[in-house]
């Protein structure tokens, strides 16, 4: 019985795996349930507990799910739901995608050496920095330049 109720969803574990365990667990308790007591536990305790553990991902979900009137609820169509959501949500990336990234060049990473001015067109500073300030050496300077 503890078991069940202390179940989570692993991050790894999609829907469909973590559903299936719970309903596992389910059973078996029922299983016990009536072998000592001879009574079941409502599939309702089931779907409330699917419900409780669901991961931030599926609050819309939540939301929609009490819209559905009580008569009409069971666990298959929770499943299937909950299936059709798992389908429709984006894929989270794995430790292995992220690491066959590669490093652009960004502001951040483009080094300060590297830099071409925009006034001489020399490489190591910026126009801001530039030594040739004034119109008439940044004239002289791109006239050297650009022959």
């Amino acid at each position: 019985m503890e078991e069940f109720f202390k179940c989570a969803k692993v991050e790894t574990e999609d829907m469909s795996r973590y559903v299936a365990r719970l309903q596992k667990l389910f059973s078996d308790l029922n299983d016990e349930l009536e072998r000592l007591t001879g009574t079941q536990l409502p599939d309702l305790l089931l779907m409330s507990r699917i419900m409780s553990t669901l991961p931030q991902d599926y609050f819309e979900f939540k939301t929609v799910w009490e819209s559905v009137p009580v008569g009409e609820r069971s666990v298959n169509l929770l499943i299937e739901r909950l299936r059709l959501i798992e389908m429709r949500l984006p894929e989270k990336t794995t430790d292995s995608s992220v690491a066959l990234t590669v490093k652009t060049d960004t502001k951040e990473n483009v080094k300060k050496d590297r830099r071409k001015c925009f006034k001489c067109h020399r490489i190591g500073h910026l126009a801001k920095n530039c030594t040739m300030k004034t119109v008439g050496n940044c004239e002289a300077v791109k006239a050297v330049l650009w022959w």
